[in-house]
């Protein structure tokens, strides 16, 4: 089987990708349009992008709405019996969508395959994560720590919807497994969500990362 991006979810969730710079901005609702002004020409073009990414997910399920909102911290809001995750980097945006009946969250995240400066991932790693990135760097992978930092972010957008709490960085604990392109999440903050699973995906251009926990892997905490 070839690996793709696609190729990391179940059948459950359908995932949208776009690279096209030429995109229709009449899914945009005044008040997004009115977030969009006064904003670059790239960050119009990633916004817009991956809310029609979004919607043409929604579609493939079955939906018909054509509004993603932006909610209070700038995270989408999505119709009712819908979960989904959005991400967009240079020249390449997409979204993850689920019903919320058979997938209780989804986080992906998509960054351009180049480094990260050791001061940022100070930041953003363990002493046990920068220790892995330091010994594959030149190895396995281009850029470990950019696939550091696009874990993270999966794992943000994953929890998120189901605490409505800020996680840092340094809130989760991420082990990779190169052999199957997996990675263990453990949340050192949290007292009920304490374990995600994620899959990762990297190509010459871009990397990859997403989280999709199925209906009956939580407790009924979450339902």
């Amino acid at each position: 089987m070839q690996v793709t991006a696609k190729s990391v979810f179940s059948d459950a969730t359908v995932l949208c990708e776009t690279q096209t710079r030429d995109i229709d901005t009449s899914h945009l609702n005044q008040a997004q349009k009115h977030y969009l002004k006064g904003v670059s020409e790239n960050r119009q073009w990633e916004f817009t992008a991956g809310r029609l990414c979004a919607v043409q997910a929604i579609r493939g399920l079955g939906g018909s709405e054509t509004e993603i909102p932006v909610g209070e911290r700038g995270e989408p809001i999505w119709p009712k019996g819908f979960v989904g995750s959005i991400t967009h980097t240079q020249g390449y945006a997409a979204a993850a969508v689920a019903l919320r009946s058979e997938v209780i969250t989804v986080g992906i995240d998509a960054e351009t395959n180049d480094p990260v400066s050791d001061r940022a991932l100070r930041r953003i790693g363990t002493r046990e994560e920068l220790s892995w990135v330091e010994s594959k760097r030149g190895l396995e992978f281009r850029n470990p720590g950019k696939l550091l930092f696009a874990a993270k972010e999966a794992v943000f957008k994953a929890w998120f919807p189901l605490e409505k709490k800020w996680l840092g960085f340094l809130d989760a604990q991420i082990t990779f497994n190169e052999d199957d392109r997996s990675f263990d999440v453990e949340i050192l903050k949290s007292k009920r969500l304490r374990r995600m699973s994620g899959m990762f995906f990297i190509d010459q251009d871009y990397l990859f990362t997403a989280i999709e926990i199925l209906a009956g892997d939580l407790p009924n905490s979450y339902a």
